[in-house]
C-alpha cells in the first residue's frame, strides 16, 4: 500500500496515534458538517433523525428510531422534544394501537430537507 510522501501510513503507527488520527479526522468533519447546518438553525442530530424519517413516510416509534441511530432513549426523547418546539416533528397516535406513539415529519422538516439537500 503506498501512501504518499506527507500522509501517514496508518499500518505502521501505534494504535493510540490511530485513533488519535480518527478523532481528529471526526471532529473536523463533525465541525464543517454543523457549520454548514448553521443556517438551517439544526443540529447534526436533528438532521440524522430528519433524513431517516424523510424515508420513513409513516413514522416510526421513538425506540425504533433510537435502536437503528444507536442512541438513548433518554437522549433521544429530548431531541425530539426539541424538534417538536421547532415545528419539525410531531407526535401521532398509531392507526391500530392508540398507546403507541409516532414520530413524523410536519411539512416544514420535509421542506427543510429539500432546500438542504438542494445547497
Amino acid at each position: 500500500m503506498s501512501t504518499q510522501a506527507n500522509e501517514p501510513n496508518l499500518a505502521t503507527m501505534p494504535t493510540a496515534i490511530t485513533g488519535l488520527t480518527e478523532a481528529n479526522a471526526h471532529r473536523r468533519l463533525k465541525k464543517e458538517f454543523s457549520d454548514y447546518l448553521a443556517p438551517y438553525n439544526i443540529t447534526t442530530m436533528e438532521w440524522f433523525v430528519l433524513g431517516y424519517l424523510h424515508e420513513q413516510r409513516d413514522g416510526l416509534p421513538l425506540s425504533a428510531i433510537a435502536i437503528d441511530m444507536q442512541t438513548s432513549l433518554p437522549y433521544l426523547t429530548n431531541l425530539i422534544n426539541t424538534m417538536v418546539e421547532k415545528g419539525l416533528v410531531e407526535r401521532v397516535s398509531h392507526a391500530k394501537d392508540n398507546r403507541m406513539k409516532l414520530i413524523q415529519l410536519l411539512p416544514a422538516a420535509n421542506e427543510l430537507y429539500v432546500t438542504v439537500e438542494q445547497n
